[in-house]
């Protein structure tokens, strides 16, 4: 239940975060996209941790991590990310 009540929230808070990242044009339907994996508890639900991204581009960036974490630190600063990976690997809540 809780991992839906967080996916429909990340659906729900706007467009594609990808929208215009090298071109890219949204297709798809909007899924809800984990900054940091969903593997870390700590940070699974977290709000902070999700972003909708549309179906293309959640598929791209998660078979290119490296380009995935480089563009999370463009939208949100080394510092917040960093913050975030912190939270994740402490676990906890």
């Amino acid at each position: 239940a809780a991992d839906l009540a967080w996916a429909k929230a990340v659906r729900e808070s706007g467009p594609c975060w990808a929208l215009g990242y090298q071109g890219h044009e949204c297709g798809g339907r909007i899924e809800a996209a984990h900054l940091i994996s969903r593997r870390y508890a700590a940070t699974r639900h977290n709000p902070e941790n999700g972003r909708p991204l549309c179906q293309g581009a959640h598929a791209w960036f998660t078979c290119h991590p490296l380009a995935w974490e480089a563009f999370v630190t463009s939208k949100i600063g080394a510092e917040a990310f960093a913050a975030l990976k912190a939270k994740a690997l402490r676990g906890t809540k």
